[in-house]
């Protein structure tokens, strides 16, 4: 039998406290993979050095970008597109690493 991911809400309730300890591991995962984003991304403005994202919103959501990040905040990264100039906001929760 194949084993099932449950997300938080769709968690059945074993007894008490499962249901949370799924949401806890869960939290867990996201909590850190938003770390090693944000650390990836400030160490990419220290060094000057354009990243590859997908971001997850806006007038182009889905697309891969090129973006040089200049400054990251502990949700937001301001950064400048490879086709432009101009300053663009970010969701650091909408933002996955390309490939």
């Amino acid at each position: 039998m194949e084993p099932t991911a449950y997300s938080v809400r769709s968690a059945p309730a074993f007894g008490s406290g499962s249901c949370l300890a799924l949401g806890a591991v869960y939290r867990m995962d996201m909590e850190s993979a938003m770390v090693e984003l944000r650390e990836r991304l400030e160490s990419a403005a220290h060094a000057g050095e354009m990243v590859s994202i997908i971001y997850h919103g806006g007038s182009r959501a889905g697309i891969a970008r090129r973006v040089l990040p200049v400054r990251v905040t502990e949700d937001v990264v301001w950064a400048i597109e490879a086709d432009g100039e101009q300053r663009k906001q970010f969701k650091l929760a909408k933002i996955e690493l390309a490939p």
